[in-house]
This record gives structure tokens, sequence and C-alpha cells, in this order.
């Protein structure tokens, strides 16, 4: 490989670019505690906002299904006596 060169990066190097918060500017200050208060509203708040709000909707979906359920039962059950009355008045 002519145009190509792979270094090996040690790790005094790496510590010396790293970038220190002392060293932050009032920017880089403030996109930190946006970040941070960011990720505290999503721990308290947004995360367990969907979590509560799936639960409500796969209890409503089961309500739904159980009313379901009621409505074939008692239209079975007319339809059991009809039948009934058909067969008693013959």
């Amino acid at each position: 490989m002519v145009w190509f060169e792979y270094k090996y990066t040690t790790s005094t190097e790496i510590i010396k670019n790293i970038k220190l918060i002392i060293d932050f500017s009032i920017l880089e200050y403030s996109i930190l505690a946006f970040l941070i208060i960011l990720t505290i509203l999503m721990i308290y708040y947004i995360i367990p906002i969907f979590s509560i709000s799936h639960s409500y909707n796969e209890l409503e979906e089961k309500i739904e299904e159980k009313k379901e359920m009621l409505k074939q039962i008692m239209i079975q059950k007319d339809i059991n006596e009809e039948i009934e009355k058909e067969l008693n008045i013959h």
C-alpha cells in the first residue's frame, strides 16, 4: 500500500488529546448541562410515561376483548333461546 499508512495511537497521545472539563467554553458547559438535564428527565419522567401509557393501552385492549367476548356470549345465548322457543312451539 503506497498511499495509506496506519499509525498506532498510544495511550499517552490519547490522554494528551482529551479535553478536560475545566478547559470547556461557556457553550460547551451549556451543552453539557442540557444533556445532563435531558438524561435526568428521560430517566425519571419521559420513559416512565411511555411505560405507563403502554400498560394502559394493553389494559384497554384486554377490556375491549372481554367486552367482545361478552357480546358473543350474549348473542349465542339469544340464539339458543330462540332455538328453544322454536322447538317448544312445534
